[in-house]
C-alpha cells in the first residue's frame, strides 16, 4: 500500500509538472488578423493622454505590503501581486492593447 501511494504520488508529479501530458496547450502568438485589429485600436484611441492614469491615483494614500488580502481563515481571497504582469507599458500582440491599458489603471 505504502508504494503504490508513492507511485501514484509520482505519477501525478510527472503529469502536473508537464502540461502537454494533461492535454493544456502552451500560449500561442497572436493571428495576423488579431494582431491587425489590435494595431487598429492603437491607431485609433489616444494612448498617448495619461490623464486617466493621473485620475487613478488621485487622492491615493497608500498600499498593504504585500498586496495580499487573506480572509480570517487566512486563505487568499484577493492578490494585487498576480497582476504585476500588467505594468509592462506595451500589451502583447495577443491582447486588446485597451483592455491591457484599463487592467493597467484598475491595477
Amino acid at each position: 500500500m505504502k508504494y503504490a501511494s508513492l507511485a501514484a504520488f509520482a505519477l501525478l508529479l510527472v503529469l502536473f509538472s508537464v502540461p502537454e501530458a494533461l492535454g493544456v496547450e502552451q500560449p500561442k502568438d497572436a493571428t495576423p488578423a488579431t494582431k491587425a485589429a489590435n494595431e487598429e485600436v492603437l491607431k485609433a484611441l489616444p494612448f498617448s493622454d495619461t490623464q486617466d492614469f493621473e485620475d487613478a491615483t488621485r487622492g491615493f494614500i497608500a498600499t498593504i505590503e504585500p498586496q495580499v488580502i487573506k480572509n480570517a481563515s487566512g486563505i487568499t481571497i484577493w492578490n494585487l501581486e498576480a497582476f504585476a504582469f500588467l505594468k509592462d507599458m506595451d500589451a502583447p500582440a495577443t491582447v486588446n492593447p485597451s483592455l491591457w491599458r484599463q487592467g493597467q489603471i484598475n491595477l
